[in-house]
């Protein structure tokens, strides 16, 4: 990254001296209408030949972007792929596992009787019955309907049962259901729960079957050889219809995809980490415990990206994009008090600026922003060296109160040309027209090629 003292105006220790490639300034109105101009950008790149995959809308915070830059696509016609952190505990792979876990942990907490939440979870979360069982195949299929878990968890309350006596309560209460679908209390249809094969009763016990030969208290090597299974047939057996019904830029597939991968290498972590602490005393052998870790370990190891479609154009935050190269970037919300954002403090204005002229005991006090300020510094200063063939700086001119903002003191430092407004109208209007600045780029970038070609 680059040096945190890198200053911010002109000359060889600036933001200019690190922009290779042409800078255009652009503003607008409000964020909506920055978001569309951004998108019409790349149109407009796009259409002027550029590769999509040679485009990369970049920002600080993607949260702030997102919603209004998936519009602006879907009105031109462009598909984004945005690239945010694979929240690791969201995923259904992830909760999965940590609904098999709880029902494991459920299990020997009370001495074997569970709940109906806690048995049918894992079930909710796709599970399906792992491979190498004498009664299972690839193909054999295994079908859940939601409704009819819901309607088992209406209908059992508070009961509970230990996890091989289950699948008779499931035939007890379908027993007492008469072939219209509907009980003697008049449960219409939808709260019906099915009992002839493959019904969930059948299910129920297979899945019963299953989670009776895990291990009562698990060793470490036992997490590896229960979990890892699962994982693989999941991706065998759910992930092609999880494809099948994903859009055209499979962001879902990949990120249950990546999750899957994740969880297979988190296996092993977990797997290593409680043998650790069982040798060292720290926690008991027990489900519990795994289940401790299992939620630390998933919540501060940082997960990875989603992948990318050749056929979409990047939105990745400027935290991602050290030791790129990116030809054309788009740098978005460039705007003071975004970014750069300003660090937090629990000191009201009044008492940091009287703690910034203190010498006596009250200077320990005094907030230390030199990291965080260096920081956003760098993300754009890599935004900027990032960019190989044009950068375009863009922001909106008004909050969504309509009071104005100022510009982010990185865009002076770039010292870009500036995209006027009757051009900003053309880029945004029908003919989707490129700034000349833009247009310059593009064309700057192929006069190399043309030249060997004379050559």
């Amino acid at each position: 990254m680059t040096d945190p003292g890198t200053s911010l105006v002109g000359g060889e220790d600036g933001l200019d001296a690190l922009a290779d490639a042409p800078v255009a300034t652009l503003v607008a109105r409000t964020r909506a209408a920055e978001a569309r101009a951004v998108v019409a950008c790349v149109d407009g790149l796009l259409s002027a030949g550029v590769s999509p995959s040679d485009v990369t809308v970049v920002v600080r915070d993607v949260d702030a972007y997102e919603a209004s830059l998936r519009r602006a696509a879907r009105r031109y016609e462009t598909t984004l792929s945005v690239w945010t952190q694979l929240r690791l505990e969201r995923t259904v792979p992830y909760r999965l596992t940590r609904a098999v876990v709880a029902l494991l942990a459920e299990r020997e907490r009370t001495g074997g009787a569970v709940g109906v939440d806690v048995l049918l979870a894992p079930l909710r979360f796709e599970w399906v019955p792992p491979a190498g069982g004498s009664d299972v195949e690839p193909s054999d299929p295994f079908l859940v309907d939601s409704a009819a878990l819901g309607a088992l968890a209406r209908r059992t309350g508070e009961t509970k049962h230990a996890v091989a006596g289950w699948p008779d309560e499931v035939r007890r209460i379908a027993d007492g259901m008469d072939m219209s679908g509907s009980d003697a209390g008049g449960t219409p249809e939808a709260d019906a729960v099915g009992s002839s094969p493959p019904g969930l009763a059948g299910a129920i016990e297979r899945y019963a079957a299953w989670i009776d030969a895990a291990p009562a208290t698990p060793g470490p090597h036992d997490l590896d050889a229960l979990l890892s299974p699962v994982f693989e047939a999941y991706r065998t057996r759910v992930m092609p219809a999880r494809r099948d019904a994903d859009d055209a830029t499979l962001t879902g597939t990949a990120r249950t995809s990546r999750a899957l991968d994740r969880m297979g290498e988190l296996t092993g972590e977990l797997a290593d980490k409680y043998g650790d602490w069982i040798s060292d005393g720290y926690a008991p052998r027990s489900w519990a415990t795994v289940a401790d870790l299992l939620d630390a370990i998933a919540t501060t190891v940082p997960g990875r990206r989603e992948y990318a479609t050749a056929r979409s154009v990047d939105v990745m935050e400027a935290n991602d994009v050290w030791g790129l190269d990116l030809p054309y970037v788009v740098a978005a919300g460039l705007v003071d008090g975004e970014w750069p954002r300003p660090p937090e403090s629990a000191f009201p204005a009044a008492l940091r600026r009287l703690l910034g002229t203190t010498d006596g005991p009250g200077a320990a006090l005094r907030p230390r922003a030199g990291w965080t300020e260096a920081g956003e510094l760098d993300q754009f200063a890599d935004t900027v060296a990032a960019a190989s063939e044009g950068l375009v700086c863009t922001r909106f001119a008004v909050d969504a109160d309509g009071i104005e903002v100022r510009p982010s003191p990185y865009v002076q430092a770039v010292d870009g040309t500036p995209v006027g407004r009757d051009a900003l109208d053309r880029l945004v209007g029908p003919d989707r027209e490129l700034p000349d600045p833009i247009a310059a780029m593009v064309d700057l970038a192929r006069t190399p090629e043309e030249d060997d070609s004379d050559a």
